[in-house]
C-alpha cells in the first residue's frame, strides 16, 4: 500500500502543479511568444549572412547573433513570465529553422531537439525572482547551455561542424581564423565526445556570456519601455 499512496501523492502534486498560474499561458501569451520568436528567425536570417561576411563566423555567432537571440528570448520572457515560455519560443524559432542553414548548420528537424533543450534549460534559469539575476544568470549560463546544446546534437547527428569550429579556433590548423585562439588552453580540433569536447563547448559559451548578458540588458530595457507604455496596460487587461 505505501506504493499505492505514494503514487496517489504524485498524481495530486502533479495536478497542483498543473493548477499553478505560471503554468497556464493565455491565447494572447501564446501568440505573443509565437511573434516575438517568428520576428527573431527573421532578423537572424536578415542578419546572419552579412554579419559571417563582416566579421567571419566564429565572430558572428559568438559575439554577435546569439546574443541577439537573447535579447528577443529575454524580452519575450518578461513579457510573458511563465514556465515555459522560452521552451516554446525556441520550439518555434527551431521549427521556422528548419529548411534553412540557421540554427543548427543545415536543414532538418533535428533542430526542433536544439530549441527544446535550449528553451527548457532558460526556463530553469530564468525561474530565479530577481530579474537582475535573472538577466545575469540567464546570460551566462544560458550561453553555456546553448553552446554545450548545440555541439552536443551536432556530434550526435555525425555532423563535422564541431570539428571545423574548433579547427577555426586553432593556431595549428590551416583554417584558424586568427580572431581567437584556444590551442593553448586546449588540445584541437575536437574530434568527439570526452572531456575536452565539453570543455571547449563551456569555453565558447563563456566567450558568448558576456555579449549574452549585455543582450539581456538590452531586452530588460526594452520590456521596461513597453512596460510603461497602454499597450502593456491592454496587454494584461487580455490576461
Amino acid at each position: 500500500m505505501p506504493s499505492f499512496m505514494m503514487m496517489v501523492t504524485l498524481h495530486f502534486h502533479g495536478l497542483d502543479i498543473m493548477n499553478n498560474e505560471k503554468f497556464k499561458m493565455t491565447l494572447p501569451e501564446i501568440i505573443l511568444v509565437a511573434l516575438m520568436s517568428a520576428l527573431n528567425a527573421g532578423f537572424d536570417l536578415l542578419l546572419s549572412p552579412p554579419l559571417k561576411v563582416l566579421f567571419g563566423h566564429i565572430v558572428a555567432g559568438i559575439f554577435l547573433m546569439v546574443p541577439i537571440n537573447f535579447i528577443f528570448i529575454t524580452f519575450t520572457k518578461l513579457m510573458v513570465n511563465k514556465h515555459g515560455t522560452a521552451t516554446i519560443f525556441l520550439t518555434i524559432f527551431a521549427t521556422i529553422s528548419i529548411p534553412t542553414a540557421m540554427f543548427g548548420g543545415v536543414p532538418g528537424a533535428y533542430k526542433i531537439l536544439i530549441g527544446a533543450v535550449i528553451g527548457i534549460g532558460l526556463d530553469l534559469i530564468f525561474s530565479i525572482k530577481n530579474k537582475i539575476a535573472k538577466i545575469i544568470a540567464g546570460g551566462i549560463l544560458g550561453a553555456v547551455i546553448w553552446w554545450i546544446t548545440l555541439f552536443t546534437i551536432w556530434q550526435l547527428f555525425k555532423f563535422p561542424f564541431v570539428t571545423g569550429f574548433s579547427n577555426l579556433l586553432n593556431a595549428a590548423s590551416p583554417n584558424f581564423a586568427e580572431s581567437i585562439d584556444l590551442s593553448n588552453i586546449i588540445q584541437l580540433p575536437i574530434t568527439g565526445f570526452g572531456g575536452a569536447f565539453f570543455a571547449f563547448a563551456t569555453l565558447c559559451g563563456l566567450l558568448s556570456a558576456i555579449p549574452c548578458v549585455i543582450g539581456g540588458f538590452i531586452g530588460f530595457g526594452l520590456f521596461r519601455t513597453i512596460e510603461k507604455t497602454a499597450l502593456y496596460e491592454k496587454f494584461q487587461n487580455m490576461q
